[in-house]
């Protein structure tokens, strides 16, 4: 419960974060840590089977796509002071919002148009899908088989 409240609460604010920092990779790697002790597998397992298993998305895509909410909501904010700040710290090459930007249009293949525009749901399915694609061929077969095992030995 601790841990869960842990992981949950360090979210918070993660709008403001740079996604390209070591800090980040090390809440991954965390996440990744606590995937792997509750649900009772070996530390060896692949990091891309722990949220098809878990039945979750990776933490980097849940910060990601986080972000990109934000980043929409703010770009298209009725509040012309909080759009004009949103536009000039994308065009401000110290800003946080400038150096996550092309980091997340690369991973995910998105165009800024496609941020503004796509829905919070959208962007979370295209995300996703980007990432699934990317997995090896058996991964989601082997993550059913390590579910099932998982249900055994919890029965």
């Amino acid at each position: 419960m601790h841990s869960c409240y842990l992981y949950c609460s360090a979210m918070y604010g993660s709008q403001l974060w740079d996604l390209t920092s070591k800090s980040v990779d090390k809440i991954c790697t965390q996440w990744r840590k606590a995937h792997r002790c509750g649900l009772s597998v070996p530390y060896t397992t692949h990091c891309d089977l722990l949220p098809l298993i878990a039945d979750n998305r990776p933490m980097d895509m849940i910060l990601d796509c986080k972000y990109m909410s934000f980043v929409r909501f703010i770009t298209t904010s009725n509040n012309s002071v909080v759009e004009h700040m949103a536009h000039s710290r994308l065009n401000d090459h110290e800003s946080t919002l400038k150096r996550n930007m092309p980091h997340l249009m690369y991973k995910y293949d998105m165009a800024m148009d496609d941020i503004i525009s796509y829905s919070k749901s959208k962007i979370n399915k295209h995300c996703y899908v980007k990432w699934f694609v990317g997995l090896g061929i058996g991964y989601p077969r082997y993550a059913q088989i390590a579910r099932d095992m998982i249900k055994v030995k919890e029965d």
